[in-house]
This record gives C-alpha cells, structure tokens and sequence, in this order.
C-alpha cells in the first residue's frame, strides 16, 4: 500500500479560485472598517470621559450600546458584509443627524462628512466585491 491510500481527500474549498478583484474594491472596503475602528474607539473614550466627571450614566449606556453596534458592523465589514456596511451607514449617519439636531450643523460638520464618504465607498466597494464574485462563480 503507498502513502497516498491514508492520504485525507482534500476539497476545493480552500483552494484560491484566481479571481482578480481590483485594489480599489479592496481599499474601499479596508477604509470603511478602518473608518468604523477609529469611530468605536472615539466613542468609547468620549463616553468613558463622560462617565467620570457625570452622575448621569443615561447617556453613557446608550454610547456603549452604539459603540458595541458599530464595533459589530465594522468587524462586518471587514468580512466583507454587504448588510454590515449598509447599517453601519445608516448607523453613523442616524448619530449624525441626532448630534446636529441637538447642537446645531456646524457640530463636526467636516469631519463627518469624511467619515460619511468612507462608509458609503464600503457599502459600494462590498457591493462590487460581491458582484464579482458571484460573476465568477457562474
């Protein structure tokens, strides 16, 4: 008997299917998360600051809540979830537009408009990665 005979069957699954899906697609993608990383750590060094110098923990719970929304989304998105991606939009933007409605437009009006960007370049960047995988795969 040869070794081959003990030899465990080996699947395709794991096997590189040579798809080429272009850099730009990627870096969206990558930017995204990167851009829901940096907006969970703000937001829990905001809150944590918040919680020491307040005796109101309201706003505290629901900042750690959001935080641990988009933490979730963004470890999504770097998966590549096109449904991650969406609402981690939806999410920010919500955040967003409840800030400006309390404090006004000017209230980290530039800033959010690049975090903005970045979000929706990942929900298009998983769109078009997906779609060229599912092109592959017909």
């Amino acid at each position: 008997m040869t070794a081959d005979a003990y030899k465990p069957p080996e699947s395709k699954l794991t096997q590189k299917t040579g798809v080429h899906v272009p850099q730009s697609v990627l870096t969206n993608i990558r930017n995204a998360w990167i851009c829901g990383l940096i907006s969970t750590v703000l937001t829990v060094l905001v809150v944590s600051i918040h919680l020491v110098g307040s005796e109101d923990n309201r706003f505290g719970a629901f900042a750690l809540i959001d935080a641990s929304a988009m933490g979730l989304l963004t470890l999504g998105v770097s998966r590549k979830s096109r449904v991650c991606a969406v609402l981690m939009l939806l999410l920010f933007l919500s955040n967003r537009l409840l800030l400006w409605a309390d404090n006004g437009f000017t209230s980290g009006f530039g800033i959010a408009f690049v975090f903005l960007w970045f979000y929706t370049m990942g929900v298009i960047g998983t769109f078009r990665y997906h779609a060229i995988m599912q092109n592959d795969a017909n």
